[in-house]
């Protein structure tokens, strides 16, 4: 509870980006979290940093980057890049009881992930439209 007071303390009225799965990133400075949200934070005003929820920091890193490239016409091109190691999560959910997802006996070598997406965005009057690839 006092951890989502001290959240709420810094909550602001400003306008933000909310969606992740966009070709728009945040201002150089600026930050997001949301509850179920990745921490996000704005390292220049064209490219963006983000990792899973701070909750999860520990057993799923992941590090996302978002990078906003050029305008073609009115549609806007960004890419993204994550890497993640979800080997530690894995390994806590294969136990017996209550939270174990996987069998207790599996085995979870060490496994690195990726992806990488293209978006293709273009604002609308009811919002954006968003157009990706990407291969995982």
């Amino acid at each position: 509870m006092m951890i989502l007071w001290s959240l709420l303390s810094f909550a602001s009225a400003e306008p933000t980006q909310f969606t992740t799965n966009s070709t728009t990133t945040l201002d150089k400075g600026d930050w997001s979290i949301g509850l179920f949200a990745p921490l996000r934070y704005g390292l220049s005003d064209k490219i963006e940093l983000s990792v899973v929820h701070p909750g999860y920091v520990l057993t799923a890193p992941h590090l996302r980057m978002t990078i906003q490239h050029a305008e073609l016409g009115a549609w806007s091109v960004a890419s993204r890049h994550q890497m993640g190691y979800p080997t530690p999560m894995l390994r806590q959910l294969a136990r017996g009881g209550i939270g174990g997802i996987l069998a207790p006996d599996s085995i979870i070598p060490h496994t690195i992930v990726s992806k990488n997406d293209l978006y293709l965005g273009q604002s609308l009057d009811a919002g954006e439209l968003t157009l990706s690839v990407g291969v995982a």
